[in-house]
């Protein structure tokens, strides 16, 4: 859907009068609305049009960027997370032990921020490649649970990073994978133990990757965190204390993927929950609803809302949605904690868009190209007085979500034309 063709010219939500749209293309700088309320009480990284890092401060909204091809990639929403990793120039007690490899800020390189603030890790002079490790151990609840580890990795003398997580043994409880640093290809996968383990790997600019493992990992008190620097060269098994990777961005978390960065000193340090609102009065008797989105990483928590028109709180609500047992996508409606009406699609978590299209007495639901049925609803528009993305209002907590456009205009559409939209 394009400004222009299916939605028209962008009007506002409070003023139904002359214009009949609204419409946001986060993809083209949209975020100049000032009727746009973002909640974040913390600041938060994401990837600017150039490529690196930047931070975003507080209740500032985050359009961020494919890294590599710099195409927009809407408006960035995610969940609460905690990075209980301190960075690499912290050593000692349960942060970096670098005894036997030591990591040093270097200015060989720029990191993912554009800063020469990298740091590369190396092995001591005449010892093995594969003993020990960087490491950093944290303590945490002795019950099982899905955590993440990543961290950004790039090839210099040395051209393989391993990432690994460890339990109760370093050998019998742990997962890890060696990634090649010049293609990003993951082989040697070793898994003892953890469960529901996975691997992510994201090309960066400059020849960075960011490499993501992900497990639910046993019910041992405390979670080890180590990163090695090896080489494909087969007659390279021994450090010679200068040669290594260059390394940035550890981070740990306790959710079932990677979030964006959370840079660290020698504490744990959390980004809080977002979400982003618009006021909404007037709405038309018979309107239709549409979002462009991504859910990113792992499956949304429970009932995820791309996009919902809602009361401020859980009890009137009409929302584009997608589940995290099902994976379905559909629409839900409720006035009053009533009865729930819904229609779903498909199970595909991927980039989709989905609309739904309502008359006073019934819903139309399409996504992905496909009509998907209708339900019969009756909502008090009057009580819906805000458009939400994501987390904010009636979204729950969603994992991580990209917004690329978003519209809402008067008219109540066909299965034929519905499906057309999305």
């Amino acid at each position: 859907m394009s400004r222009g063709t299916l939605l028209g010219p962008v009007s506002t939500l409070s003023r139904w009068t002359g214009d009949d749209e609204f419409f946001l293309d986060f993809t083209q700088g949209d975020l100049v609305d000032d009727r746009l309320r973002l909640g974040r009480s913390s600041s938060a990284t994401y990837v600017g049009p150039d490529g690196l890092l930047k931070i975003s401060q507080p209740n500032t909204p985050r359009l961020h960027y494919d890294p590599v091809s710099l195409e927009s990639r809407g408006l960035l929403l995610e969940r609460a997370s905690e990075n209980y990793l301190p960075n690499f120039s912290h050593g000692g007690g349960t942060a970096w032990n670098t005894s036997h490899y030591p990591v040093v800020q270097t200015a060989e390189t720029r990191s993912p921020d554009g800063s020469f603030n990298a740091y590369k890790l190396v092995k001591n002079a005449g010892t093995s490649l594969t003993s020990t490790g960087t490491v950093a151990t944290v303590n945490k609840a002795a019950e099982s649970g899905r955590w993440t580890f990543s961290v950004f990795a790039k090839g210099a003398e040395y051209d393989i990073v391993r990432v690994y997580m460890s339990g109760a043994s370093v050998d019998t409880v742990r997962y890890s994978v060696d990634v090649d640093l010049l293609t990003g290809a993951v082989f040697n996968e070793r898994v003892a133990s953890f469960t529901n383990t996975s691997v992510a790997v994201a090309r960066m600019r400059d020849g960075w990757f960011r490499i993501a493992i992900r497990a639910t990992v046993d019910a041992h008190n405390s979670l080890t965190s180590r990163i090695y620097s090896l080489s494909s060269n087969p007659n390279v098994t021994q450090g010679d204390g200068v040669s290594g990777i260059y390394v940035y961005g550890p981070q740990l978390e306790n959710l079932p993927a990677e979030t964006s960065y959370i840079p660290t000193e020698d504490v744990p340090v959390s980004r809080a929950s977002e979400g982003a609102e618009f006021p909404l009065s007037n709405l038309p008797d018979q309107f239709t609803f549409f979002a462009d989105c991504r859910f990113l990483n792992d499956s949304p928590s429970n009932w995820t809302y791309s996009a919902s028109l809602n009361s401020g709180n859980v009890n009137s609500f009409f929302a584009l949605t997608i589940s995290s047992s099902t994976g379905l996508d559909g629409i839900r409606a409720q006035e009053d904690g009533g009865p729930l009406r819904s229609v779903y699609g498909s199970n595909e978590i991927e980039r989709f868009k989905h609309a739904a299209s309502f008359n006073g007495t019934n819903i139309r639901y399409a996504s992905r190209g496909k009509y998907h049925g209708a339900t019969g609803s009756s909502i008090d528009l009057s009580k819906l007085s805000v458009m939400s993305l994501g987390t904010a209002g009636r979204g729950g907590t969603s994992s991580l979500i990209e917004i690329y456009s978003v519209g809402l205009f008067r008219g109540y559409v066909g299965s034929v034309r519905i499906a057309e939209m999305v």
